[in-house]
């Protein structure tokens, strides 16, 4: 997902990236970033019907 964020970066493709985590505790991710960033709700595609991802991935 990420490599494939870069590529679009890269050539100045924008597009909608889904990822889906199911919440079973098989995916236990652990991000230590060392920007500072905005947290925020994310997007919610029932809040805006008409953009649908281009590539979901599934982390579980």
């Amino acid at each position: 997902m990420l490599r494939y964020m870069e590529a679009c970066g890269k050539i100045g493709h924008s597009t909608l990236i889904g990822f889906y985590s199911d919440g079973d505790g098989d995916f236990r991710p652990l991000f230590e970033p060392d920007v500072q960033f905005n947290r925020d709700d994310g997007y919610v595609p029932e809040k805006d019907s008409g953009k649908i991802p281009s590539r979901i991935y599934d982390a579980g």
